[in-house]
């Protein structure tokens, strides 16, 4: 019986070892223009009536959170980054989104952001300005994706339908500038590894119902003069899936097993 057993644990582990490679953890840096890396969109959107069909893709900086609850004026930043330079069905340690905050706009309050996974896919688009330009239908808006369809509520609002509705990370975020703020995004970046063709970003708002209070937080975005402030996705891979070319790995498997 013991003998049995120990045969299975083999079998279990060697298994394991031939789905899997472990290996000292590897890094990915993407932020763009990082070593040729450009796979990167951002921009923000709002739910304010009087901009809320404005694109503003092309602008420097991104705002999140609600700007007068009295006018429903809350902003959202949109971001995506290209991870398909990660092998699909690697097990990731840690992910960690980084932005930068340049200024507040109509107050320092502290606010809360959270982080989820957007289930729409979007385009970009060009529009400048804080308040952005009138968008056509290619490009991205509080009111449609750029893609083809609208978003369930204008503002991509709408939870489990424009987003995935439990956020991966929320932080809170209170007046201070010209610093990084971060978000654990493990869970959502091991998504997007996994699925790379639903693979649509993140978006960053104020936890809903929104805070009673004024203001937003604005963050550099990939189109800032200084590339050294650019939005950042830090992943650390812990284990890669073993090739089914690698020999190397199939002979010891195969020595182990008594083959």
């Amino acid at each position: 019986m013991r003998k049995i057993l120990s045969v299975l644990i083999i079998v279990s582990f060697c298994s394991l070892f031939l789905l899997f490679r472990a290996s000292a953890a590897e890094e990915f840096v993407f932020q763009f223009g990082k070593n040729g890396y450009e796979n990167t969109k951002d921009t923000h959107i709002t739910e304010y009536p009087g901009n809320n069909e404005n694109n503003m893709g092309g602008n420097i900086e991104n705002e999140c959170c609600e700007y007068n609850p009295a006018n429903v004026d809350g902003k959202s930043v949109l971001i995506w980054f290209d991870v398909s330079s990660i092998p699909k069905g690697a097990i990731l340690g840690e992910a960690t989104l980084e932005l930068y905050m340049t200024k507040n706009r109509n107050g320092g309050n502290k606010k809360g952001v959270a982080a989820h996974r957007l289930l729409k896919d979007w385009a970009e688009g060009t529009g400048k300005g804080i308040d952005g330009n009138a968008a056509n239908v290619e490009e991205v808006c509080g009111k449609w994706t750029g893609k083809g369809e609208k978003w369930a509520k204008v503002g991509a609002d709408e939870p489990g339908s424009d987003f995935e509705e439990e956020a991966d990370d929320t932080i809170e975020i209170e007046g201070k500038i010209n610093e990084w703020y971060s978000w654990n995004i493990t869970k959502m970046c091991q998504y997007w590894v996994n699925n790379s063709d639903k693979n649509f970003g993140a978006i960053l708002l104020e936890p809903r119902p929104h805070a009673k209070t004024t203001g937003t937080k604005v963050f550099a975005s990939k189109e800032n003069p200084d590339k050294k402030i650019f939005p950042k996705l830090t992943v650390l891979v812990t284990a890669l899936p073993v090739d089914s070319s690698d020999k190397l790995a199939i002979s010891w498997g195969a020595i182990k097993l008594g083959f």
